[in-house]
This record gives structure tokens, sequence and C-alpha cells, in this order.
């Protein structure tokens, strides 16, 4: 029986607790929030790959957040734009987003 996706409401809560401790200039991975989730629910613990099913709502959480301006989203260390996102992304605060995309 397939396990239920953490509730968004838990992957939002997340993705801000990770970006309320980041220090000045610093992100962090989409991943570390999964693993996050992950490792908290007893009812993943014996898949060790449920990571890679809960990661496409944790992007997609943090792109619906970077639209709204509560998180910066970045590639290859450079801030940008939220749709049409491809590939590897890093997420930062809100206070180290360039004033062309607030």
């Amino acid at each position: 029986m397939p396990r239920p996706m953490p509730p968004a409401v838990l992957i939002r809560e997340a993705i801000e607790a990770f970006r309320d401790r980041l220090e000045e200039g610093k992100t962090f991975c989409p991943s570390d929030v999964v693993r996050h989730l992950v490792t908290d629910r007893t009812e993943w613990e014996e898949d060790t790959h449920a990571w890679r099913k809960v990661l496409p709502a944790v992007r997609r959480t943090a792109l619906e957040m970077a639209r709204d301006g509560q998180v910066t989203i970045y590639r290859k260390g450079k801030p940008v734009e939220p749709d049409g996102v491809k590939g590897v992304i890093r997420l930062g605060g809100i206070r180290d987003r360039p004033t062309e995309l607030q």
C-alpha cells in the first residue's frame, strides 16, 4: 500500500524552518527538507528510497513559496525566477533576494 505524502502544510512549515535558520548568504537543498520530513515519519523508515517520492512535492511547494516571495530559488549559485526552472536548485532566504527578483 502506498504511503501517504506529508501534508502540504508540513512541507511548507519544514521549508520555513530551514529558511529561518539560515545564516545570511547561505542556501539549503530541497533534499534536506525531504530527509527531515521522511525521518520524522515512522511509516517511511523502512523505505530507503522514500525521499525520492517526496522530493517533487517539496520542489513544488518551494517554487510556490518563491512565487509568493517567501524563499529565493538558486540555480548554479545565482538567484533565478521560479517559473520554468529545471534541474538542481537550492533555496535561500528572502533577505538575500536580489532587488530584480522582488
